[in-house]
């Protein structure tokens, strides 16, 4: 498994795990409540200055921070 953070804009892949061990109750809970959860298909999109993503969930986007997006374990898919 790759961290979404390796991944480079252009292409998609599907969210494997959460990074329990580094991210808050809280926080895994707001990201499966908006779409990010284990089988979930993503874009990505672009980056951001501070090193975060952007990324593309059907038809809505979101910005994840370089801390997070180095949390979420994805299956490189294609580009």
């Amino acid at each position: 498994m790759l961290s979404l953070f390796s991944i480079p804009v252009g292409h998609s892949c599907v969210l494997q795990h959460v990074g329990e061990e580094f991210l808050s109750r809280p926080m895994r809970q707001r990201m499966a409540e908006l779409g990010l959860r284990a089988g979930t298909h993503i874009a990505i999109c672009q980056k951001t200055a501070g090193g975060g993503r952007v990324l593309r969930i059907g038809n809505t986007r979101y910005a994840v921070d370089k801390d997070t997006s180095k949390q979420l374990m994805v299956a490189a898919g294609e580009n």
